[in-house]
C-alpha cells in the first residue's frame, strides 16, 4: 500500500506530535504547520490525501483556512477535518456547511480517528489495541490533575520548539561542516526531548508508550 500524505495544521506541538503518533499505523507521511497561512501555504504547493486543520490558529482561524485551502484546485474534494474541543452540533453544521469533510474533537480519540479515516479515506479500519485484564492502573498524583500535568507538558514542548527555532538561527550563521554537527546534535536533542515528553502525553492519556 502506497504512503498517504497528511498535513497537520495545529499551532501546538504537543497536539501535532501526538496526533501524528496515532496515524503512524495508518501508513501515512507526516507534513506539519503550525499557522492557518501556513497551512494554506504549503497545501497550495503540494497534494494531499488528508488535512488535519485545528480551529484555534493564529493570525486566521482553521474554518478560514480551510475555506482556502478548499478553493486549490488539487484540494477540491481532499478530505479536510477540523479538529477542535468545540463539539457541538452548531459548530459541526456550520463546518460542514463551509467545506469541512468531517469534525473529529481534540484530543482525538483512537477509535473516533480509526473510523473516520476508514470512512473517509477508504481504508480498512485497524484493529484496536488489545486491553488485558490485568492492566496496571493509571497513576493519578494527589497534587496535580491529569489535565494541568498536559497543559504543562504542552507548555514545556511549545518552549523547545521555540529553542530549537533559535537554534537553528544560530546554525544558519556557522560555516558548512560546524553547521552539518550542530544540526545533527540540535536534531537529535530535539528527537529525545520530545520523544520523552510524547511519552508523558500517552501515558496520562492511558496509552501504552512505545
Amino acid at each position: 500500500m502506497s504512503q498517504i500524505e497528511a498535513l497537520i495544521v495545529d499551532d501546538s506541538m504537543s497536539a501535532r506530535f501526538a496526533l501524528s503518533r496515532s496515524l503512524e499505523p495508518h501508513n501515512m507521511n507526516i507534513v506539519q504547520a503550525k499557522t492557518g497561512e501556513e497551512g494554506v501555504d504549503v497545501a497550495s504547493r503540494g497534494e494531499f490525501g488528508v488535512i488535519f486543520m485545528d480551529h484555534v490558529l493564529p493570525g486566521i482561524d482553521g474554518l478560514q483556512a480551510m475555506e482556502q485551502i478548499r478553493a486549490l484546485p488539487q484540494h477540491h474534494s481532499t478530505p479536510i477535518i477540523m479538529c477542535t474541543s468545540n463539539d457541538t452540533q452548531e459548530y459541526i453544521d456550520d463546518a460542514l456547511a463551509r467545506g469541512a469533510t468531517d469534525v473529529l474533537s481534540k484530543p482525538p480519540d483512537g477509535e473516533a480517528l480509526n473510523q473516520l479515516l476508514a470512512r473517509h479515506l477508504s481504508a480498512p479500519a485497524t484493529e484496536p489495541a488489545p486491553t488485558t485484564e490485568h492492566a496496571a492502573p493509571a497513576v493519578e498524583s494527589p497534587s496535580m490533575s491529569d489535565d494541568a500535568k498536559l497543559q504543562a507538558i504542552d507548555e514545556r514542548l511549545d518552549r523547545l520548539e521555540a529553542m530549537l527555532e533559535r537554534l537553528e538561527q544560530n546554525v544558519t550563521q556557522m560555516d558548512t561542516r560546524t553547521r552539518a554537527v550542530a544540526r545533527a546534535i540540535a536534531d537529535q536533542a530535539g528527537r529525545d526531548l520530545s520523544n520523552r515528553l510524547l511519552r508523558a502525553v500517552v501515558t496520562l492519556k492511558g496509552g501504552a508508550p512505545k
